[in-house]
């Protein structure tokens, strides 16, 4: 979780290049919609 609070007021999950296998709970539990694209190679 990031450290900041974000328009919504909540803290959200940060990526930080690494560990990332694509599964997407970061796009359904995003409080803003459209802020985040989970692409698959």
């Amino acid at each position: 979780m990031e450290t900041s609070f974000n328009r919504a007021g909540v803290k959200p999950a940060g990526y930080k290049g690494e560990g990332c296998v694509g599964c997407g709970m970061c796009f359904y539990n995003c409080p803003e919609p459209y802020a985040i694209r989970v692409e698959k190679d």
